[in-house]
């Protein structure tokens, strides 16, 4: 199913910015969370987390709350997560990606809600199982999903699939690094709604 250039830009938009915003952090100002993250291992804020702890965290924060987006700081902060300072990635001027990090083996929890859909990721160290995990919880969750052609977001993205759910979603995962090298992976949802009415 092919789908309108405009919603696949945008897509690859929402892709390359949050991304960006796992990678390159610039902090800004003074927080209290500030203090809390000074302590948290470098390898927990993008953790190597269990392909069950992944997708369960996708579900809870992400996918259980795209109705209520305005919800999940609250959610993601009763479940002890914080709230990276600000991050802006180089090639963004106006979007900005909210971050939420916990110091354990939870996956980094990413918003961004400045442009049209909302969009909200986990992202996690590559570990074994995953693939296999989300594979799972697609066919489990949104029994009526379509997979579409990933090359159609982005040249990361490495599975699409759109929910055939009301409203219609499209998720994703992307991948950033190499296969003999560290990597993470990314599982994202964001609204594709108008995407169904396009095709």
């Amino acid at each position: 199913m092919r789908q309108p250039p405009h919603m696949l830009s945008r897509m690859a938009s929402a892709c390359a910015l949050l991304c960006a915003a796992a990678c390159t952090p610039s902090w800004e100002g003074t927080t209290p969370e500030m203090f809390e993250l000074a302590n948290i291992k470098d390898s927990n804020v993008v953790p190597k987390s269990a392909p069950r702890t992944f997708v369960a965290a996708f579900d809870t924060h992400c996918v259980s709350k795209m109705n209520a987006f305005d919800s999940i700081p609250a959610g993601l902060r009763a479940a002890s997560y914080v709230q990276v300072p600000r991050v802006v990635p180089a090639q963004a001027t106006q979007t900005r990606v909210q971050m939420y990090a916990v110091d354990d083996r939870r996956p980094l929890v990413m918003l961004s809600s400045d442009g049209a859909p909302p969009v909200c990721a986990v992202a996690a160290a590559s570990r074994t199982g995953q693939t296999a995990a989300v594979d799972r919880y697609v066919a489990r969750t949104f029994p009526n999903a379509t997979a579409i052609d990933p090359a159609q977001i982005s040249k990361t993205t490495e599975r699409a699939w759109l929910t055939g759910t009301n409203p219609n979603r499209l998720v994703t995962t992307t991948r950033k690094g190499r296969p003999n090298e560290p990597a993470s992976v990314m599982l994202m949802i964001m609204n594709a709604a108008d995407a169904q009415n396009e095709t």
